[in-house]
């Protein structure tokens, strides 16, 4: 029997969950696996036809989904260069959400490097991942059902963006809108060098960039929208025509024609780079704007501590280190580490549980790292076990 569509999907290990899950309420997944060549035919051979071998080894994976109420969280992820365990499989069971092991699985360590959320009016909003993979991929076979969260569907009505022209004022939503997308895209720069093994590509973040497009209607004479406390087409003119950065906020909304923000997904500052309005025969006039995000892309949540590793470490490496802890100098309580607190060994995540003097960071299989407060409790040490083979590549709090 021919493998369905369905039945072949994405799944991520989640900072602060123990169990890799799929990606919910997939609509499409793509896996592209690149082989770089460089020809090398010459002189020796005789014959006219290339001799292409390949030099190195990328991969890629796509995903589309109609759940966005995880945002916040994967745009945290992204601009703060979180690494995840991306995994291809076979799924099953009523909703296809527990892996199969297929022979074709494999597992990888990559980063996001593009996403889309667009919210649109009297449609289903939707995302649009890219992650590129960073080393080699290994067999899945780790006998686990893995779940999802099942989200309800979000109406693109309910987010709305919010702008405003400085920081003096209150963001207001742009009156009379129909589309809204937010893009981030992150650089990834080539890191392989003669020190790597194999013939694996590897990618590290340097910076990321991000650009919102919104689509409203233009209103006769221009006073309705602004008399019911949105943003009118003079408005953004303006904004527009200062030349300066304007405040946006992207929000989940409800209430009286959708203006009043429920969760905020991100927030910051933006220029208004192209304002185009359209005037077609026998149809509604509207315009577009667009604009480029100044400085960092804000969300509600807060990264406390990121530490990723210029060249991975072993654990034995960190043991025979003069001071091998890693200290969180942060008043923090056992609540604010546990589940939160994740380290990558690159291949796997693990995370933080308790214990009764302690807290133990394990994986599904043994506890690798002790976490110790100190007697105030404002000071927390990080230490591999004696025990510990893993090599680590990053600590961090979501």
């Amino acid at each position: 029997m021919n493998l369905k569509g369905q039945n072949f999907r994405i799944l991520l290990d989640v900072p602060g969950s123990a169990k890799r899950r799929v990606v919910a309420k997939s609509t499409s997944c793509t896996v592209t696996l690149n082989g770089n060549a460089d020809d090398a035919a010459n002189k020796d051979v005789t014959g006219m036809a290339s001799a292409p071998i390949i030099v190195s080894k990328g991969w890629t994976v796509q995903v589309e989904s109609l759940d966005v109420l995880d945002a916040v969280a994967i745009l945290t992820a992204i601009k703060n260069f979180v690494p995840f365990i991306v995994t291809w499989d076979e799924t099953a069971t009523s909703n296809n959400q527990t892996a199969l092991n297929a022979t074709f699985s494999r597992s990888g360590r990559a980063f996001f490097n593009d996403a889309t959320f667009t919210f649109n009016d009297r449609t289903m909003a939707t995302k649009s991942l890219q992650m590129t993979g960073t080393g080699p991929l290994s067999r899945h076979t780790e006998d686990t059902e893995y779940i999802s969260i099942n989200p309800q569907f979000t109406m693109g009505q309910f987010v709305r963006l919010f702008v405003s022209a400085s920081n003096t004022q209150t963001p207001k939503v742009i009156g009379a809108a129909r589309q809204l997308s937010l893009h981030l895209s992150v650089t990834l720069e080539e890191s392989t060098t003669k020190d790597t093994e194999g013939n694996w590509q590897i990618f590290e973040p340097t910076g990321y960039a991000f650009d919102i497009t919104s689509n409203a209607l233009m209103r006769s004479g221009d006073i309705i929208t602004s008399q019911n406390g949105a943003q009118s087409l003079t408005d953004i003119e303006g904004m527009y025509e200062a030349a300066q950065p304007v405040v946006f906020e992207i929000a989940f909304v409800s209430g009286a024609n959708q203006r009043t923000q429920t969760n905020k997904i991100c927030y910051g500052q933006a220029n208004i780079t192209n304002l185009t309005l359209n005037g077609p025969n026998r149809a509604n006039a509207d315009y577009n704007v667009t604009l480029n995000g100044f400085g960092e892309l804000l969300t509600e949540e807060v990264r406390i501590v990121s530490k990723s590793f210029n060249t991975p470490i072993s654990s034995a490496e960190l043991r025979a280190l003069t001071n091998p802890n890693f200290v969180i100098s942060e008043p923090l309580t056992a609540e604010d580490l546990v589940g939160k607190l994740v380290i990558d060994f690159g291949t796997e995540m693990a995370v933080v549980e308790e214990s009764s003097d302690m807290l133990l960071v394990g994986t599904n299989e043994e506890d690798v790292a002790t976490i110790q407060p100190d007697s105030e409790g404002t000071t927390w040490t990080i230490a591999p076990v004696s025990s510990a083979t893993q090599t680590w590549h990053g600590i961090y709090i979501i």
